[in-house]
């Protein structure tokens, strides 16, 4: 990985800014959003569980308009509608173990 990333940041030098620091969050990002043939994965999705959505990504979704995000209204509305359905069964489970 080490050397893959070395490999990255003397490109990204050679290219365009010769500051290393400058450059480092890009590269890290190029490295763990990379689905490695090991795994099958990117580091990304095995330690966040989905992949981060790249500048492609978030272009292509904003030219075929087919990705329709919901506001954070929506989100807290369904998080404050189906969380009790949550807890719920937690509690009922714990009144049975006692």
């Amino acid at each position: 990985m080490h050397r893959t990333l070395k490999r990255i940041l003397r490109v990204l030098c050679l290219e365009t800014i010769p500051d290393w620091e400058k450059i480092l969050p890009q590269a890290l990002f190029a490295l763990r959003t990379v689905i490695h043939d090991s795994t099958g994965f990117s580091p990304a999705e095995l330690v966040h569980g989905k992949n981060l959505r790249t500048p492609v990504m978030l272009l292509y979704e904003k030219l075929t308009e087919e990705h329709v995000e919901s506001s954070v209204v929506d989100y807290v509305f369904q998080l404050v509608m189906y969380l009790p359905l949550e807890v719920h069964p937690s509690k009922h489970q714990r009144e049975l173990e006692v």
